[in-house]
């Protein structure tokens, strides 16, 4: 958005620190990144696996038999669909077959980020409570620590702000009482990264 700059927030991950704040740069590296990759995990592809590759990249079809669907619109078996799907996994041209998850079209409208301070004993301790709460679909530790002392970073979707409730059952829970609540203020668009 020109002339509305997005306020950024600089996490250190493993060592370094990454932060994009001209998003053209950033489509930028990742369409020269995109166009290095596909050219070195296409190489060696048969004609089926790249066109079941361009299938597999957009909307996979929720429907009972996806394979199968798939497999009609190319004009091959759902077996052959199958088989050349299993074929790029093996060789690493697809690394993993996932859902993207539109959390505000699914019903979760407040979404937050959490930074925990954890005492470096109990990270794994608490990294598995934290994750056992159906409201946690990411939870991971940052080294180094964020402000010099959160380490542990969750990621919460909810139907409604009924967040207070929740981060005070998970602060209760797990002894911590130190944390940091960062509410999702827009959600960008999201699209998978299109190889072929």
């Amino acid at each position: 958005m020109p002339g509305n700059p997005i306020p950024t927030l600089t996490l250190p991950l493993k060592g370094r620190e990454v932060l994009y704040n001209n998003f053209d740069d950033l489509m930028e590296y990742f369409q020269v990144k995109k166009e290095t990759a596909a050219a070195e995990e296409t190489s060696n592809l048969t004609g089926i696996e790249r066109t079941v590759a361009r299938e597999l990249q957009g909307d996979i079809p929720t429907v009972e038999r996806p394979f199968q669907q798939i497999a009609d619109k190319i004009g091959i078996t759902e077996n052959e669909a199958l088989a050349a799907a299993a074929s790029l996994i093996q060789s690493g041209a697809i690394r993993k077959i996932g859902a993207i998850l539109r959390h505000r079209q699914a019903g979760f409208t407040h979404n937050i980020m959490v930074a925990w301070a954890i005492p470096s004993n109990k990270i794994e301790e608490i990294g598995r409570l934290f994750s056992t709460f159906s409201e946690v679909t990411h939870c991971y530790e940052r080294s180094p620590s964020f402000l010099n002392r959160y380490n542990l970073f969750t990621m919460v979707h909810l139907h409604g702000k009924e967040d207070e409730s929740l981060l005070k059952a998970m602060s209760g829970q797990s002894g911590i009482s130190d944390f940091v609540a960062l509410p999702s203020v827009e959600e960008f668009k999201k699209k998978s990264m299109e190889y072929f």
